[in-house]
């Protein structure tokens, strides 16, 4: 089995932590819309071609270190 990519486990794990909020605690709709948001976005990242993944990860890097 391929290895999780690192987006994926952070995606699930703020969606997580949508979930218990939301249900635990009384939160404005749009924290947990910008929450889930950023959530999908991590989710999102897994469909990208492992060209274009490497790149990102690449030109990231290079910003980053500006």
């Amino acid at each position: 089995m391929e290895k999780i990519r690192k987006e994926l486990a952070i995606g699930l794990f703020i969606q997580a932590i949508t979930l218990i909020t939301n249900y635990y605690f009384n939160i404005p709709d749009l924290f947990l819309g910008l929450l889930q948001g950023v959530a999908l976005g991590f989710m999102l990242l897994i469909f990208l071609p492992t060209q274009w993944y490497l790149r990102l990860h690449k030109s990231k890097s290079v910003i980053s270190k500006r």
